[in-house]
């Protein structure tokens, strides 16, 4: 063990070194686990995450590398160590970002998402918390994490079906779609919504609604959100932008983004995009 990196409710995460192949990896462990519903609830959501990841594999999604049981009972899960800043601290820190770079980040996260919905994974969490600018030797790069409270789209997921019942809140309110504010069964263009309210604040500081839980819920299901170049009139925001950014934020999911792979076309397609990363010369 190296240090802690940080820890919460559930539990704690270590940086830790892999000695058999010199590799830093983070370490998740769960608080041992009592027969009471809150903990069993957190149970469910770790496992959750681990089978989530089994079914993923993508630069865009940070790699889980095993998981197991601890001999005093607790739950561990190691990961990829991903050395960067969360989109929310970078707002915090920077506050509205550029153009070209608000574009480049949703367009990584839009292809990663694209992925893990082709396997059948819902991540319900998309936050700029989740949402890791982490540093590679060619750059930056986006990579998305915890898929904690994630649905898998499979008859055989059964812990995820007992705990995703119908009518069950899952998400951060600020982020939240229409259909989760009602407790519908999840789908993948909920997190195009989710993804639509994080671009929103990358170009304006603050997510496209705020307030109390249930004035907030009412927003995401009835209020038309604001355009962000008539937000802020100084900030160059392209009208290719703010439809991307407005459909996104359709109240029906129908009349969103169908796949990630569409919205991240789209993105590209914003004058002034380019990628985050630049291209490495092939020698």
């Amino acid at each position: 063990m190296v240090k802690l990196l940080g820890a919460g409710a559930m539990g704690e995460v270590y940086l830790v070194q892999n000695v058999a192949i010199g590799r830093y990896e983070a370490l998740k462990v769960l608080k041992k686990v009592e027969q009471n519903s809150e903990d069993l609830v957190a149970q469910g959501r770790f496992k959750r995450e681990v089978r989530a990841a089994q079914l993923l594999s993508h630069q865009g999604i940070v790699a889980t590398y095993d998981a197991g049981q601890l001999s005093d009972g607790r739950m561990y899960l190691t990961m990829e160590f991903v050395e960067g800043v969360s989109l929310h601290a970078l707002v915090q820190q920077r506050g509205p970002l550029p153009i070209a770079m608000a574009a480049g980040i949703l367009a990584e996260a839009a292809d990663a998402l694209h992925h893990a919905h082709a396997a059948g994974v819902v991540h319900r969490d998309i936050k700029p918390h989740n949402i890791v600018l982490a540093d590679t030797p060619n750059g930056k790069i986006v990579r998305i994490l915890d898929f904690g409270m994630a649905k898998i789209l499979g008859s055989e997921m059964k812990e995820s079906m007992v705990l995703s019942a119908d009518g069950a809140i899952f998400g951060t309110p600020q982020y939240m779609s229409p259909e989760q504010c009602r407790g519908l069964p999840p789908d993948p263009r909920t997190d195009i919504y989710a993804l639509g309210c994080v671009g929103f604040e990358l170009l304006l500081g603050e997510p496209p609604f705020r307030g109390a839980l249930a004035p907030l819920f009412a927003m995401h299901l009835k209020t038309v959100p604001r355009t962000p170049s008539k937000v802020d009139p100084d900030a160059g925001i392209p009208p290719e932008l703010d439809a991307i950014i407005l459909r996104c934020l359709e109240k029906t999911y129908e009349r969103r983004f169908q796949t990630g792979g569409d919205l991240c076309a789209a993105l590209q397609g914003v004058p002034g995009y380019r990628p985050l990363r630049v291209p490495q010369p092939r020698g």
